[in-house]
């Protein structure tokens, strides 16, 4: 049995605009986008259920995936997957709080993208 070679093949990605609309909709048309967050907060480390809206920094240092959002909700929010796991958060998840700040909730704005198959 002689396995077929793997063949090179190359992604591109978007760059998501720094806007609240601009992530809303790439997560809406092109399904999970991926974002870098300030993970540094206490609040986010033991978040456990609800909404985060607590202040946080805009230092970008985790990186996670945004699969979804709420804008009925009460508190509107993004579905946001982290990797620590599926005992952290809400089975791995966390509910973070859309606001109308320019970076967003612990930055999670400044820099989003998805793939493109080439």
């Amino acid at each position: 049995f002689d396995p077929p070679s793997p063949q090179p093949h190359s992604t591109r990605y978007v760059n998501v605009t720094s806007s609240k609309l601009a992530l809303l909709a790439a997560i809406a048309l092109s399904g999970p986008v991926s974002v870098a967050i300030d993970a540094g907060s206490r609040a986010f480390q033991h978040y456990g259920g609800g909404v985060l809206n607590s202040p946080c920094n805009t230092t970008l240092n985790h990186g996670v995936l945004a699969v979804g959002y709420d804008l009925e909700a009460p508190e509107p929010y993004y579905l946001v997957k982290n990797s620590w796991g599926a005992t952290w958060g809400d089975k791995g998840y966390i509910k973070m709080a859309i606001d109308d700040s320019p970076k967003g909730i612990c930055g999670i704005l400044l820099a989003a993208s998805y793939p493109i198959a080439a």
